[in-house]
């Protein structure tokens, strides 16, 4: 979990069971509700990479979040890019 730079937003994975992947949520804190905002198949095992270590951070006016996702073999390879409340299921390639 990670709490964004302006304190608005909580970022959390959700694991499902039986499954290798986990889909990244948003709360919004104020408001105690989950936002429609959702990174699908990320895999599990990254998740606790993702949100210990650098593979996923917020941009510094909260309106961001960015995050790895792997490549063919295994290994963090890109950067993708989500806007907060929007609609958008996958982030833009970032790098």
């Amino acid at each position: 979990m990670k709490i964004s730079p302006n304190g608005k937003y909580l970022a959390f994975g959700e694991c499902y069971s039986g499954n290798d992947v986990a889909d990244i949520h948003f709360l919004d804190i104020e408001t105690q509700r989950v936002l429609d905002d959702t990174i699908e198949n990320v895999p599990a095992a990254l998740m606790e990479r993702i949100f210990v270590t650098e593979g996923f951070g917020w941009a510094y006016d909260s309106k961001y979040c960015y995050y790895t996702k792997n490549s063919e073999i295994g290994l963090p390879k890109y950067v993708y890019r989500h806007e907060i409340n929007t609609d958008s299921a996958e982030g833009s390639l970032f790098y």
